[in-house]
């Protein structure tokens, strides 16, 4: 995979993980216009969700992540239906 195919992935998955996650809220608090490319704030899950994908792992298992993460931040869980469809996002830009 090129270069540019890999930040193109990444750029997509951030936006996933800011406009349709969230779990701590940043996108529905922001009073700004939005810069996708250069928000940087759940970077640090991509590498887990990458390998996650490349080990063979499938939605559910990108939800029980996320769960995990949210578990870690002790925030309010998001919805399951809400994490199926944002792993079912994920899965489809990086599977």
């Amino acid at each position: 995979m090129s270069i540019e195919k890999n930040v193109q992935t990444i750029l997509e998955v951030r936006k996933v993980l800011i406009l349709d996650w969230d779990p701590i809220g940043i996108f529905t608090n922001c009073d700004f216009q939005y810069d996708y490319d250069s928000y940087d704030e759940y970077d640090n899950y991509l590498p887990e969700i990458i390998k996650i994908i490349d080990n063979g792992g499938g939605i559910l298992d990108l939800c029980k992540y996320l769960e995990d993460i949210e578990d870690h931040m002790g925030v309010e869980k998001t919805p399951e239906n809400l994490l199926l469809q944002v792993s079912q996002k994920i899965f489809n830009i990086i599977g």
